[in-house]
């Protein structure tokens, strides 16, 4: 009897779903999904590109055999002309760099549909294990595989004969895409008692942005870039090519996020800091202002936001620890406190309302202490030093506060 009400609750609960967030997450995997197609085809274009190139023949060949009829129609002939154009070296180049742009562009519509599940899932009340784990599943898709497909297949595009440099690629790759994995597994298990405001480790959507958002950079037309690039041709491990020296830097630059998500540097969760409630006029402006940016240069815009989000993340985790690091100075005793044991007593109102009581006995000397907005108390432990002193604050309302004021 106990197992068939078991199996019964199960089938009642995979019966019943809530299809606006399963629809949204479903959405999210469909991006990684389209981003490894288009990385596919991609690469057979740039192989295509490669054969035409090594065989000039050939080209002419189909091109002087695919003669455009004069009695065909305006769209018939437009039609051929694009498919004579996919067999040259130049159209090809051209389609593979074009579906590689897409397939990077719709991860960034992978982030959106991932944003949107769980926000209209938590105010729908409709949060399930089952919302969870299929979350999980379209992220390790579309933030994990798809990423280090797309820095793989360029690298296979540019040197598809450099099999010692092809391997370790795939190694990256596959380092970036297990970090993925196991940060989403233990996200799943964190998820109940974390702190909402902060990620432990780099999340999976903004590892994919650092990754994607440098893929744009360099498959775009900037000369500081391709500067930058000429000036490493050359040296070991890194090509003769400009191509390939921008391939193999992207390559390497896969374990940079890929480490960091399996990491414990804290990020801030930028959607519950700063989109969710209530917040000040100048965030708004703030968030317009970006978003024209970005609007008006994507790639540079894009690159920038999500590392310098990864960054400053970074720089933040290393000031905490070399502050951590720093031992206090031990004062010994309370400036204007006895050099005895006992209990100073310094409140925030009037200088006149406080008094030290000896051996930590008696009260203020002022009724007025324990109306000021605040107080704060120090006991001095016989035999301890500074850094043991147990402190205390105490608010006016009984202590009550919110926690940005804990």
């Amino acid at each position: 009897m106990t197992m068939n009400r078991i199996r019964t609750s199960t089938r009642r609960t995979f019966r019943r779903v809530h299809i606006l967030p399963s629809l949204l997450t479903v959405g999210n995997f469909s991006c990684g999904f389209i981003s490894i197609v288009l990385c596919l085809n991609a690469l057979f274009f740039s192989t295509r590109a490669q054969i035409l190139e090594e065989q000039p023949s050939a080209t002419n060949s189909v091109v002087q055999a695919a003669s455009i009829d004069p009695d065909l129609g305006v769209e018939e002939r437009k039609a051929r002309r694009n498919i004579l154009a996919l067999e040259t070296v130049p159209g090809a180049r051209a389609r593979t760099g074009f579906l590689f742009h897409w397939a990077c562009i719709v991860i960034f519509f992978g982030m959106v549909f991932d944003m949107l599940d769980g926000k209209i899932a938590r105010a729908m009340g409709a949060s399930t294990p089952f919302g969870t784990e299929l979350d999980s599943l379209a992220d390790v898709t579309t933030f994990g595989i798809a990423p280090a497909i797309i820095v793989n297949t360029i690298s296979l595009a540019v040197m598809p004969a450099s099999y010692a440099w092809w391997s370790q690629v795939i190694t990256f790759g596959l380092i970036f895409a297990i970090c993925a994995v196991l940060r989403l597994a233990r996200y799943n298990i964190e998820s109940g008692t974390a702190d909402k405001n902060i990620f432990s480790g780099l999340p999976s959507p903004a590892a994919a942005g650092c990754v994607v958002s440098a893929v744009l950079i360099a498959q775009g037309d900037y000369a500081w870039v391709d500067t930058v690039a000429s000036w490493l041709v050359g040296l070991p491990f890194l090509g003769e090519e400009v191509a390939q020296v921008k391939a193999r830097l992207l390559a390497v630059f896969l374990l940079v996020p890929g480490l960091l998500m399996v990491s414990t540097v804290p990020f801030v969760h930028v959607s519950n800091r700063y989109l969710s409630g209530k917040k000040s006029f100048t965030i708004l402006v703030l968030a317009v202002l970006l978003l024209v940016l970005i609007w008006h240069e994507p790639r540079l815009m894009l690159f920038i936001c999500f590392n310098g989000y990864m960054l400053a993340g970074l720089v933040l985790w290393v000031r905490n620890r070399f502050r951590n690091a720093t031992p206090p100075a031990d004062s010994g005793t309370v400036a204007g406190a006895p050099a005895g044991a006992g209990l100073y007593v310094a409140s925030s109102g009037k200088a006149g309302e406080s008094s030290p009581t000896a051996n930590g006995s008696g009260s203020s000397g002022s009724s007025g202490s324990s109306g000021s907005s605040g107080s704060a108390s120090v006991i001095d432990v016989p035999g301890q030093t500074g850094e043991t002193k147990a402190s205390s604050v105490h608010g006016a309302a009984g202590g009550s506060g919110s926690g940005e004021d804990r």
